[in-house]
Parts: C-alpha cells; sequence; structure tokens
C-alpha cells in the first residue's frame, strides 16, 4: 500500500505540473492572439486612413476636373 501511496502522489505532482503548464501555455497563445488582433486593429485603421487620402484626392482631382469643363463650356458659349 506504501508503493500506492507514493505512485498516487507522484502522479498527483504530475498532474499538478501538467495543469500548470497547461495554464502557462494558454495564457501564452491567449497575450499572443490579444496582440496579433490588436496588430490587425491598427493595420486596418491605416488601410482606413489611406483609403479615406486617396478618396478625399480622387474627389478633389474631379472636382478640379469638372470646374476645368465648366470653364470650357463658358468659354464656348460666349
Amino acid at each position: 500500500e506504501e508503493g500506492f501511496s507514493d505512485v498516487k502522489s507522484e502522479m498527483k505532482t504530475g498532474f499538478s505540473e501538467v495543469k500548470q503548464e497547461m495554464g502557462r501555455g494558454f495564457a501564452e497563445v491567449k497575450q499572443e492572439m490579444k496582440t496579433g488582433f490588436m496588430e490587425v486593429k491598427e493595420e486596418v485603421h491605416l488601410l482606413r486612413d489611406d483609403f479615406r487620402e486617396l478618396f478625399m484626392q480622387e474627389v478633389k482631382d474631379l472636382r478640379g476636373e469638372i470646374t476645368e469643363i465648366k470653364a470650357t463650356l463658358a468659354r464656348m458659349q460666349t
């Protein structure tokens, strides 16, 4: 029975160590996922800002072209 008690104690210790190791592993994975998510979120914000700048530049360019066309039409009518 003493041998069984030793084995039982060793198993408890082993399970405890495995449980702790799994906890640390899960914590690391959770942190990596959180970091990755934050990096992706930042990239999305940067892309959105870049798109907004490009879109606004296109609008500005189109407005300039419209102004030129209006001026050309006005000259043609006189």
